[in-house]
C-alpha cells in the first residue's frame, strides 16, 4: 500500500523563532504543515514573566502542554474566575473565546507546547514578534512596543482583550 501523505520532522531545537514580549516562541507545526487543522508552538518564559495581565480571547480554541517550570493559567469561564498551577506534565485545554491568560509562576525558565485549533496564531506571532537568530541570545528590544501597532495586529487577528469583572 501507498499513501501521498507527507511525514513532517522537526529536530530539537529547529522551527522558525521570534520574540513576543518576554517568550521566545518557536514555531513547531503551522497551517502550511497541517493543512490549517493546527499550529504548535513550544515557547519559554523567563521566571516571573508572561504576557501582560490582561486577559485576552481568540478565535482558535488553545491546548497547554507543561513541559518545564511551573505556569499559572488565569482567566475567567463560564462559571467564574479560575487559576489553575499547571507543573510539567500538565495540560489545560481552553476553549475558543474563553478569557485568559499566563504567567511564569517560578524562579526558573518555564516552557510549554501550545497547540492552536485551527491553525492561523502563527501569523499573528510572525507579524508582532521580533525574529529570533540565535537563541542563545535573544534580541533585547531597546524601544518599547509600539503599543498602537501591537493592538491593530490583534484587531487584525481577532484577538480581543477583556477587563476582569467586579463582584
Amino acid at each position: 500500500m501507498t499513501t501521498q501523505q507527507r511525514i513532517f520532522n522537526l529536530s530539537a531545537g529547529e522551527g522558525r523563532t521570534v520574540l513576543a514580549g518576554m517568550d521566545m516562541v518557536t514555531f513547531k507545526m503551522t497551517d502550511r504543515e497541517s493543512g490549517g487543522k493546527y499550529s504548535i508552538f513550544e515557547i519559554t518564559t523567563p521566571p516571573q514573566s508572561g504576557p501582560p495581565p490582561t486577559l485576552h480571547t481568540h478565535p482558535p480554541q488553545e491546548t497547554f502542554y507543561t513541559l518545564e517550570g511551573e505556569y499559572e493559567i488565569y482567566g475567567l469561564a463560564a462559571d467564574g474566575p479560575y487559576t489553575i498551577k499547571a507543573t510539567p506534565g500538565s495540560m489545560i485545554y481552553i476553549p475558543a473565546g474563553v478569557p485568559h491568560s499566563y504567567r511564569n509562576a517560578g524562579d526558573v525558565l518555564a516552557r510549554a507546547l501550545l497547540v492552536f485549533s485551527p491553525a492561523g496564531m502563527e501569523q499573528f506571532f510572525a507579524e508582532s514578534g521580533t525574529p529570533v537568530v540565535d537563541k542563545a541570545n535573544p534580541p533585547v528590544l531597546e524601544e518599547p512596543i509600539d503599543m498602537n501597532r501591537f493592538i491593530a495586529i490583534c484587531h487584525k487577528y481577532q484577538i480581543e482583550f477583556v477587563a476582569p469583572t467586579t463582584d
